[in-house]
């Protein structure tokens, strides 16, 4: 046996495959630079590019973003983490190309920022070998999953190399953190898998929003399983570090600190679960489970009570709206706010149907749905209780992000590594079977059924089958992505860029100002970070004046604010502000009705018509449907 140990701790084996699997991913996440060298960065993209460089160039985000929600600015650090940012900026000053000054440096850092993207999204084959080995203990589950996740298409839609945004590092980090928590769980490492359980959860806190849902969803875990089983030791080992780590970052990052999340629900909760572990009389044999629900229900209702005290608003407040509206069918009787999220492709609900699409789980999810089955046909009950609570915790992963998928489609990149790491306990499973049943005593003490070597092997070829489809797609997707501005856009950018002056502000729609402040280095009044109240009211505000009878409305908005310039989109885009403004003007847009009447004089239909009057508008350039104005008694035109 020992002898048998050193062979596969010097076995270069599994660490051929991590590297294979790192590989293929990059490749495929660099699939669409590599075909299109001129790929260029768009909206959210174009935002964070913006940063990165502000953080090489000044060494910290600004105190004030002057491109955005102009006059005044922005304090992006209080809305926003910073971690992508210098992490970013890190990786770009390890590499060996100079400055970020002038456009060749311009585009070395979109190189570098492509690079660093698609890398990150290729490293979570990592961490997923190493949860799938702690939850299967197979060197070949874990490469399955490795590989899996390298081409699932899920993962991958969300971490292409131009996809310049929080999903692929902040993925990377959340996984990273739920393997070493299976470890802890699974092998009761003690101190070492739950501190970098805790770190990696602190890391994707200062990196991503969205991260703010795993401590929730552990805390609801971690309450149900004490509710259940007791406070049983392993749980409060591994998870009280990640709770310590959660309590303080809520006061350690500042933008958690100003919405004064320490006391919202979220957190309050993952108090709530600590406490529930450490409570003497909750470990397991102590108490009944009626009195254990009770001190359960109880710890609950104290931090709502807390909450209510505290009179912290609720962070999820406007997604709680959003899934009340669409579980309502409402379209259009919502407030504003509510119906710009509805018609956000990425808050967009997956019909249950669609998670086997080519661009999410395809054939895959087939094995993913029937896990339960599979690992009870091949393990038996035993088999699986001897890995809980850490498949207890899998299976409420697995279930939890399933939910969120279906809610928000874009959360599918968090799904797919723990769909890769269940998929690589299947095929573990699957591997096991015949050792398993070679005698009625290793099947007894398996905990397996005795089964029939042909239906194994046929569910081998199936799965290795689907994987493969999987992979197919994965790589056809990976060669059909492109990200370029629509030519017209482009050209309308470059005209604001090289014909405006360099303090000058423009306004357009709230979809665009991104690429404005990016591509065209131009201030804007609004632009697409929808977490900002400012941001949410100056929508709001703009999009009243773009559908007010006339251009006076407009212009005087514009002139308030100093824009003496308008970006004007084309036509087809009217229903997305007439949504939010004009109930009846956009039922008429989704009918495929055009405006007719007085709706043909609101002040951005005026402007969208070729050759159409609206002083005190005048017209300076157009390309295709897209036009740029200048607001008279504005800024003048850069000579």
């Amino acid at each position: 046996m020992l002898a048998a140990t050193k062979r596969s701790a010097s076995d270069p084996g599994p660490a051929l495959v991590m590297l294979f699997a790192v590989t293929l991913g990059l490749v495929l996440r660099l699939t669409p630079g590599l075909l299109d060298p001129g790929i260029q960065f768009q909206s959210d993209g174009a935002f964070h590019a913006r940063m990165v460089r502000t953080v090489l160039e000044k060494g910290a985000l600004p105190a004030r973003d002057t491109l955005s929600n102009a006059p005044e600015g922005r304090d992006v650090g209080a809305l926003l983490p910073p971690g992508l940012y210098h992490a970013a900026a890190a990786f770009h000053r390890m590499l060996p190309w100079g400055d970020v000054t002038g456009e060749s440096g311009r585009r070395a850092l979109e190189v570098s920022l492509m690079v660093f993207v698609a890398l990150a999204g290729a490293l979570v084959a990592v961490p997923a070998w190493f949860a799938t080995r702690a939850i299967s203990g197979d060197v070949r589950g874990a490469a399955c999953a490795a590989l899996a996740i390298a081409v699932l298409p899920a993962h991958l839609h969300r971490t292409f190399g131009y996809w310049l945004r929080y999903d692929a590092l902040g993925t990377l980090l959340i996984v990273t953190h739920l393997a070493f928590l299976l470890r802890a769980l699974r092998h009761h490492r003690g101190v070492f898998d739950s501190l970098g359980a805790a770190l990696a959860l602190a890391a994707a806190l200062a990196v991503w929003r969205v991260a703010l849902v795993i401590p929730a969803l552990e805390a609801a875990f971690v309450l149900g399983r004490v509710a259940w089983r007791g406070a049983e030791r392993e749980v409060r080992d591994a998870f009280l570090p990640t709770a310590l780590v959660a309590i303080l970052s809520c006061f350690a990052l500042r933008y958690l600190a100003v919405m004064r999340y320490a006391l919202s629900l979220p957190s309050l909760l993952v108090v709530a679960a600590a406490l529930a572990t450490l409570a003497p009389r909750l470990r397991p044999g102590r108490a009944r489970a009626a009195w254990r629900l009770t001190a359960v229900v109880g710890l609950v209702a104290l931090a709502w009570l807390g909450t209510l005290l505290g009179g912290t608003p609720s962070p999820y407040a406007s997604i709680l709206r959003l899934l009340a509206a669409r579980a309502s069918g409402a379209r259009f009787a919502v407030d504003p706010i509510t119906s710009l999220m509805l018609n956000v492709e990425e808050l967009f609900a997956l019909p249950p149907l669609y998670l086997f699409a080519p661009q999410q789980l395809f054939a895959a999810g087939v094995w993913f749905a029937a896990a339960p089955l599979v690992l009870l046909w091949g393990r038996g009950r035993a088999g699986i209780a001897r890995a809980a609570p850490a498949s207890a915790l899998l299976a409420f992963f697995a279930l939890a992000l399933t939910a969120l998928t279906l809610l928000f489609y874009r959360d599918k990149v968090l799904l797919a590594p723990v769909v890769a790491i269940v998929l690589g306990w299947v095929w573990a499973t699957l591997l096991r079977v015949p050792a398993a049943n070679a005698s009625g005593a290793a099947a007894r003490r398996g905990g397996a059924k005795r089964t029939g070597g042909g239906t194994n092997l046929a569910l081998r070829l199936a799965f290795v089958a689907c994987l493969s489809a999987t992979a197919v797609a994965g790589g056809m997707l990976a060669l059909s992505r492109r990200s370029r501005l629509d030519p017209d856009l482009d050209a309308g950018l470059r005209y604001l860029r090289e014909h405006t002056p360099a303090g000058a502000r423009v306004a357009s729609l709230w979809e665009y100002g991104y690429d404005i402040e990016s591509t065209a280095d131009r201030a804007t009044l609004v632009d697409g970070l929808l977490e900002s109240p400012l941001n949410q009211r100056r929508i709001l505000e703009l999009d009243a004046a773009f559908m007010a009878p006339g251009p006076d409305s407009l212009a005087h908005l514009c002139r308030r604010r100093g824009a003496g310039w308008v970006l004007v989109p084309p036509a087809d885009l009217l229903y997305t502000v007439a949504r939010l403004t004009n109930e009846k003007l956009a039922a008429d847009l989704l009918r495929g009705d055009p405006p007719e009447g007085e709706d043909l004089n609101r002040a951005l239909v005026r402007l969208m018509l070729p050759e159409a009057a609206a002083p005190p508008f005048e017209p300076m350039f157009a390309s295709g449907a897209w036009r740029v104005y200048r607001v008279s008694g504005g800024a003048p035109s850069k000579p």
